[in-house]
């Protein structure tokens, strides 16, 4: 019960996206791409998984995992890659993917 209180719907994830967005902006990391892939739907959740490419300076990107990490509900970040933009450069590349589980207790019944 306590999960479901904060678990998005499936219906609103297009609002959690944003959110991931916005977290971005705010950590002052800059988002290349957002792709969401097909969900993992189960009987009462659904695995939303989500791909960002994204550029920022080391720091910036600690920033934008603490700030997911702190999201309401349950994400996970499955895979984590980092590499520098240049060789003499403080910006860094990187691509990571999320899992959002969604509650889809609504459409179970």
């Amino acid at each position: 019960q306590q999960w479901r209180s904060v678990a998005p719907r499936q219906a609103q994830l297009i609002t959690h996206y944003a959110s991931l967005t916005q977290q971005a902006d705010e950590a002052g990391v800059g988002i290349d791409r957002l792709d969401p892939l097909p969900a993992v739907e189960l009987h009462l959740l659904a695995q939303q998984n989500v791909t960002m490419q994204f550029h920022a300076p080391f720091a910036a990107i600690f920033d934008l995992i603490h700030r997911l990490e702190a999201l309401p509900g349950t994400l996970w970040i499955r895979d984590l890659r980092l590499h520098a933009s240049t060789e003499n450069s403080n910006s860094l590349k990187g691509e990571l993917t999320l899992t959002i589980f969604a509650d889809r207790a609504d459409y179970a019944n």
